[in-house]
């Protein structure tokens, strides 16, 4: 199913992006997704035709609380883009197991404010199922709350998501 996405949001290029990602406003509501994450739904068990827009990612998180399974990381997730939403926090990240029937499989969450005020969010999961395999990624919900499962889910985002405003990070690259 083609759809076009907001100009704002990049797309072809958004639209593609290997990463499940949802755009969400200052509430939580998703505004749009794109086909990757319209894919995952349909792979694992939503309509394909399911409308993602207009519900709100918090509450998902809230019932995925309440879940008797399935519900690893939801806790941190939803106070990681509520602190997101609400300025509180410039990012946030979570490497948490979401398991199929037939594997296990690992994701890095990682969520950005959309401008300086939170006007939003964009939220991407990332499957890192290859990398948790080999050791270089741990299961952060297993030790949730914890300094060290913070360090360690912000350093496997940076990876993934390098903060190309911080140019001494990159001194090959010139920001102009």
């Amino acid at each position: 199913m083609e759809r076009d996405p907001p100009p704002a949001f990049g797309g072809t290029i958004f639209l593609q992006q290997a990463a499940h990602v949802a755009v969400v406003d200052a509430r939580g509501r998703i505004i749009t997704v794109n086909d990757a994450w319209t894919r995952f739904g349909g792979d694992n068990g939503l309509a394909r035709d399911y409308q993602f827009v207009g519900v709100s990612y918090p509450e998902i998180c809230e019932r995925a609380v309440d879940a008797s399974h399935g519900n690893e990381g939801a806790r941190e997730a939803l106070g990681g883009i509520n602190k997101v939403l609400a300025a509180e926090e410039k990012k946030f990240s979570l490497v948490y197991p979401c398991h199929a029937p037939q594997k296990q499989r690992w994701f890095l969450m990682y969520c950005r404010p959309i401008g300086a005020a939170a006007q939003g969010a964009v939220v991407s999961h990332i499957d890192v199922t290859s990398l948790h395999l080999a050791g270089l990624v741990p299961d952060e919900t297993a030790r949730p709350g914890t300094a060290n499962a913070k360090r360690n889910a912000e350093q496997v985002a940076r990876m993934i998501f390098p903060d190309f405003s911080d140019a001494s990070a990159f001194p090959s690259l010139r920001l102009r």
